[in-house]
C-alpha cells in the first residue's frame, strides 16, 4: 500500500482496488461502493470527478466530488466524503449544492466523519 503525507492534515492517500482516495474514510466508502456495484445494487460509479461550477456564464472554479454512484434507473448521486470541514470547502460546497440539487436526475449526499454539523444553505426571502 503506497502512501503520502498531506500537507495540511494528517491524511494519507490510500490506494484500494486500483484506485487513490484522499484518506482511509474515502477508501472504505469507495470499497462499500465497489462491493454494492459487484452486488449488482448500483451500475457504476466514478471518483474525483471535476464539476465546474457556472455561475451567469463564467466558471468561478471547479469542485472535484468524491463519488459520482450512476444507479440503475439512470439517476446519478453525488457522494462527498468529508472528514474535516475548512472555510473554503464550505463555500464550494454551498455554491455546488446551489448549482445541482435543483436537477431532478440528480442527488447530493454528505457523508461526515464523527459530529461535525453540516453547512446549511440559507433560502432567499420573498
Amino acid at each position: 500500500m503506497w502512501t503520502k503525507q498531506n500537507r495540511y492534515f494528517n491524511t494519507r492517500k490510500v490506494n484500494t482496488f486500483g484506485r487513490q482516495y484522499d484518506s482511509k474514510f474515502e477508501a472504505a466508502y469507495g470499497q462499500e461502493l465497489e462491493f454494492r456495484k459487484r452486488a449488482g445494487e448500483i451500475e457504476d460509479y466514478d471518483t474525483h470527478l471535476r464539476m465546474p461550477l457556472e455561475v451567469n456564464g463564467y466558471v468561478v472554479c471547479d469542485y472535484y466530488i468524491d463519488f459520482a454512484i450512476y444507479h440503475k434507473d439512470g439517476t446519478t448521486e453525488y457522494v462527498e466524503t468529508k472528514g474535516y470541514a475548512t472555510d473554503t470547502w464550505k463555500l464550494k460546497w454551498k455554491l455546488f449544492c446551489a448549482l445541482y440539487e435543483d436537477d431532478e436526475s440528480c442527488k447530493i449526499t454528505l457523508v461526515m466523519q464523527g459530529k461535525q454539523r453540516p453547512p446549511k444553505l440559507r433560502k432567499i426571502k420573498k
